[in-house]
């Protein structure tokens, strides 16, 4: 499913699953994901607890975080979860202390009390009722990597890592006004379950992705 023109002489696609790895890209993967959302609660949390999270996230065993980098620079970053709700569980658990920051803040205003409250808790919302446990959280490329392939090389590595653990549906969210994800997403066969107001300012989008067609990949990987 990678695009067959993609031009990766520049670029390393890496799946991360050793400690000193996460610990290095980890700060980069925080500050793209911190540009990008507009999540109250989660901005809270500020630059350098995101970036503890993409590192914890990689070495527990049910966290996937895939990079590209470019001449020793993240350039792209997809992150994953074989089971959403026990990966939060894990990291309420774990990291608790991590998130009290943000937590504080967000019990001084009302809109990120609601954030928190959705954020905390969407995995058990009623929209995802029969949806598979697994999810792709997100996938985040820098401007000047779009449309060369990137994307497609991170989405190919974490279905890889899916496929491996016999997973072949997953689910995402994406926010309604991501026009462009959207586009990427429905044209490589994501199926669109539902919009749902999960924030109340905002509608989101609910998908399924089938990895059934990322099966040659995942063999060629492995060979």
């Amino acid at each position: 499913m990678a695009d067959p023109h993609a031009d990766f002489s520049n670029v390393k696609i890496t799946v991360v699953d050793d400690a000193d790895t996460a610990r290095r890209v980890a700060p980069r993967c925080g500050q793209m994901l911190y540009d990008l959302i507009d999540n109250t609660f989660v901005r809270n949390m500020g630059v350098g607890v995101l970036a503890r999270l993409h590192e914890f996230g990689a070495l527990d065993d049910l966290g996937i975080l895939v990079v590209a980098e470019s001449g020793g620079k993240v350039v792209g970053v997809g992150f994953a979860s074989y089971d959403t709700q026990k990966l939060y569980r894990t990291l309420l658990r774990k990291r608790f202390w991590m998130l009290l920051p943000a937590v504080a803040k967000s019990l001084l205003n009302p809109k990120s009390i609601k954030h928190l409250l959705r954020t905390s808790g969407y995995a058990k919302h009623e929209f995802m009722q029969g949806l598979p446990d697994a999810e792709f959280f997100y996938l985040i490329i820098d401007d000047e990597f779009q449309g060369k392939g990137v994307a497609d090389g991170i989405v190919g590595a974490v279905a890889c890592q899916f496929l491996d653990r016999g997973i072949e549906v997953v689910k995402f969210l994406s926010g309604g006004d991501k026009a462009r994800a959207h586009r990427f997403a429905e044209a490589r066969g994501a199926t669109l379950i539902s919009e749902v107001n999960l924030y109340a300012e905002r509608t989101s989008r609910v998908y399924t992705f089938d990895l059934t067609p990322f099966k040659e990949q995942q063999r060629a990987a492995a060979e």
